[in-house]
């Protein structure tokens, strides 16, 4: 009896030191790839010297990441009208379908649907929907909950994530009132072109914008990025200067496409990139993480 305790004693110790070893080992490999608070607080410095102030939180973590797969979710007949039916109802009362032109390089035609004053228009691999009963309001005093709370709303309508998948979502002040985009997660980073961004002024969502895509992991290893402060240096070594102060209002790492200014059809490639919005600048500006070269 005594010699089977003294084995399970042994056994016991040696999990536990195993555990520690590992335990150990992790925190050491995370915090290889940690900023650390000097770093942030001398490119914070930095940029206030150039009139340039962060007002968002750092992403610390730069641990190498694996490239992933998106291919467009294509909106055809069943999608369409799944969508139709949770905008307008299944009896699609006084909805009424037209068909426009799409202005961009493939001249597909739009199919839109309309009931009232609300339109849902399909694109290739875009909805947008408007509602123009809603008057927006340049003098607007919404309140960032009551934004998040139309965006709610406006979502339990649309059904964007309803597939037990993470989202993430930021808000952003504009003239009219407020933007909330939601994003998808893959691999605790957020899909840049897996979003529904929603445009509110003090009535409601008045316009909002939807794409989706199916992701797959992409059979390649693990690549080392640059940390943020990297990212901020080149970012300021391009950016046209003025004297008005500069803003930057949120920088968030994410996958995104690498041809960002071409239509989205087929199966591509998603990198991870430093999403950077400024004040004042309505689009925001992408810094490859693996090269830190801006998009």
């Amino acid at each position: 009896m005594d010699g089977s305790r003294a084995l399970n004693y042994l056994l016991a110790m040696f999990l536990i030191l195993n555990i520690c070893l590992g335990i150990g080992n992790y925190q050491k490999n995370i915090g290889a790839y940690q900023l650390e608070d000097e770093r942030i607080e001398y490119i914070m410095d930095f940029l206030a010297e150039q009139n340039v102030s962060i007002n968002t939180t750092l992403p610390k973590s730069f641990q190498p990441i694996q490239e992933i797969e998106v291919t467009p979710i294509e909106y055809g007949t069943v999608e369409r009208d799944m969508l139709v039916e949770k905008v307008f109802g299944s009896d699609r009362e006084n909805v009424v379908i037209t068909q426009i032109s799409d202005e961009g390089p493939y001249e597909n035609d739009v199919r839109v649907y309309q009931q009232n004053e609300q339109t849902l228009a399909f694109k290739i691999n875009e909805v947008v929907f408007s509602d123009n009963a809603i008057e927006i309001n340049e003098a607007s005093e919404l309140t960032e909950k009551q934004a998040l709370k139309y965006a709610e709303l406006f979502n339990e309508r649309i059904g964007f994530g309803k597939n037990g998948k993470k989202l993430k979502i930021t808000y952003r002040n504009e003239s009219f009132g407020a933007s909330v985009t939601y994003y998808e997660v893959y691999n605790g980073l957020p899909i840049f072109g897996n979003y529904l961004r929603m445009e509110i002024s003090d009535g409601g969502v008045f316009r909002g914008t939807m794409q989706k895509s199916e992701v797959g992991a992409k059979e390649v290893s693990k690549q080392p990025i640059y940390a943020v402060d990297q990212a901020l240096f080149k970012l300021f070594s391009i950016i046209e200067r003025t004297d008005r102060e500069l803003i930057i209002e949120d920088i968030d790492l994410g996958y995104s496409r690498g041809q960002l200014t071409e239509r989205h059809l087929l199966k591509e490639d998603a990198i991870p990139m430093y999403k950077i919005l400024i004040e004042g600048i309505s689009e925001p500006i992408y810094v490859n993480a693996y090269t830190n070269k801006v998009k």
